[in-house]
């Protein structure tokens, strides 16, 4: 049978239940460390010197933190957009910004308009550049003009090419 110790037989700043749980299961981790707990907690220290080591290099609001980009940029500066506009692809690109718009669709028949970095997967910019261009003379968005130029540029719009081209005889 366990029979509780008294406080004055307790060691100081042991709790009485730590005796007989010792003595019940026949172990006890009171007081006890672990081996190589001491070169343990050394070393993940080191290695955490180690990993933030590189670190001191970085701009001072942190390597984590996002750049702005041209676009951001060239906004704060107040410089307006120039667009090209690409029938066959409906997709427009600003050079000064270095951004395409486009309009995405959905399956539900859902239209979103995209700025992005890169065009519409799986169009490259050199199959836009291969493509009829036509100079835009707005700088807002694109959205806010896509249905007229729609209608004054289709898809399969070409550029007509005038002057160049010399009738059979001549």
């Amino acid at each position: 049978m366990i029979t509780p110790k008294t406080p004055s037989s307790d060691p100081a700043g042991q709790h009485p239940i730590a005796e007989v749980v010792r003595d019940a299961y026949g172990f006890g981790m009171v007081g006890k460390t672990f081996p190589g707990a001491k070169q343990a907690g050394l070393a993940v220290g080191v290695l955490l010197l180690l990993a933030t080591a590189g670190c001191s290099d970085s701009p001072a609001w942190g390597g984590w933190s996002n750049h702005p980009t041209l676009a951001r940029l060239q906004a704060s500066r107040g410089v307006q957009r120039n667009w090209v506009y690409y029938p066959t692809y409906e997709t427009y690109y600003s050079s000064n910004y270095q951004e395409y718009v486009y309009r995405l669709t959905f399956f539900s028949g859902q239209t979103a308009w995209v700025t992005s970095a890169e065009p519409m997967a799986p169009v490259t910019p050199e199959m836009l550049q291969a493509t009829p261009a036509v100079d835009m003379q707005f700088h807002d968005s694109p959205s806010s003009h896509h249905a007229e130029i729609a209608k004054a540029f289709p898809k399969d719009w070409r550029q007509s090419v005038t002057g160049l081209a010399s009738t059979p005889g001549n």
